[in-house]
């Protein structure tokens, strides 16, 4: 049982009798001939022949097997009970020829399967006369010489539609005049279809006259002067590019170098600025930049033991002299607080402690109160 929205889309499909978009439908809803798709307990083969879906029958009854003509919904009709009716309303004898034959066919017990009240196929059928005199003859008379049986015919017609084209609506119009008894052979219809592809695939014949010959040729030349204007113009715009990039590139270095220039030249002003001041604040400058180098060489080169007495520098440096030190290498505020930062990480309390503590040969927490005494002089400096 499917959904009334599938159900409805279905409907839809079998009402216009369009055959792949209905293979597509069954095969994505794995649906076949004996699927139940009705309240009333109705098989797929029920409603195709309740919409005399004639097309679509053909590609149901490739998957359907004897049982599904005769099975029953909740009156006890089966799928040649609905074309039987549908044949008394509309009088199309094709419907006769392409549902109701073709199930007799295949499952002849399906012709007198009762339903509720007792009636039969064969009681609906024989209320059309044309229809009563078929049944009599034995249905399905040998066809004329040089045509293919009409189930063969319809067999070649879906392979080749399968073959030829699976994309949607290509198929889709009514081409139940392909599949009446009226219709062309195959051999006919190759023929036909090969020559409308011949003719369409035919180049156009030349030119006679010496004047249309020679329109042309000025068409020819013509378009290859546009196509040498085109590519000449493409090279001078490649070659204004390069050059474009190349200026560019030429600034970017000389912008570069400029820049250079003025950081070295700042580098000497700080250094010149460094020597001007007091010969005493100098010296002392200086020795305590020696003290604290020869500590964070110690401290860092992992090479020796460490004491106590060694990281008092750190607890004698002041704020203006911390400033000085990081100053002495910079050039402007940016790069003095990338120079806090990178000491910030080299004195971080815990880090530095886990490699001096293995070094120690005194009082580790007073050696860590110093430590984070100088890290907080290099917090204030950020």
């Amino acid at each position: 049982m499917i959904s009334k929205k599938d159900l409805a889309k279905l409907i839809e499909h079998l009402k216009k009798d369009k055959v792949l978009r209905t293979q597509t439908f069954l095969t994505t809803n794995k649906l076949s001939a004996d699927s139940v798709v009705e309240k009333d307990g109705g098989t797929l083969l029920h409603l195709v022949c309740k919409m005399a879906a004639e097309n679509v029958f053909w590609a149901v009854r490739r998957g359907a097997r004897p049982s599904c003509y005769l099975a029953k919904d909740k009156h006890g009709r089966t799928p040649c009970h609905y074309a039987a009716i549908n044949l008394i309303k509309t009088s199309k004898m094709s419907v006769f020829q392409n549902i109701i034959q073709p199930m007799i066919e295949d499952c002849v017990d399906c012709l007198h399967a009762p339903d509720k009240d007792g009636r039969t196929p064969l009681h609906v059928l024989s209320a059309h006369s044309v229809c009563a005199d078929m049944v009599r003859a034995q249905l399905g008379t040998v066809p004329p010489a040089g045509r293919l049986p009409p189930d063969a015919w319809h067999e070649k017609i879906w392979e080749e539609m399968q073959y030829e084209n699976s994309r949607f609506d290509k198929y889709d119009k009514d081409f139940s005049e392909y599949l009446s008894d009226d219709a062309e052979d195959i051999d006919s219809w190759s023929e036909r279809i090969r020559g409308e592809h011949g003719a369409r695939g035919r180049s156009s014949p030349a030119p006679s006259s010496p004047a249309e010959k020679r329109r042309q040729r000025r068409e020819r030349e013509e378009q290859a002067r546009e196509r040498r204007r085109a590519e000449e113009a493409e090279r001078r715009r490649q070659h204004e590019q390069e050059q474009e990039r190349a200026r560019r590139f030429r600034e970017a270095e000389e912008q570069r170098q400029k820049d250079e220039e003025a950081r070295r030249r700042a580098r000497e002003e700080a250094r010149q600025r460094l020597g001007q001041t007091p010969k005493g604040a100098s010296a002392k400058l200086s020795k305590v930049v020696r003290r604290y180098r020869s500590l964070h060489h110690l401290v860092h080169s992992e090479d020796g033991p460490l004491v106590t007495a060694d990281f008092r520098v750190l607890g004698n440096i002041t704020l203006q002299e911390t400033r000085r030190l990081v100053e002495a290498g910079a050039e402007n505020g940016s790069e003095r607080r990338r120079a806090v930062r990178d000491m910030l990480r080299l004195w971080h309390p815990d880090k530095c402690m886990a490699k001096i503590v293995r070094r120690m040969t005194g009082d580790p927490e007073q050696v860590k109160s110093l430590v984070v005494s100088f890290v907080q002089l290099l917090n204030q400096l950020l």
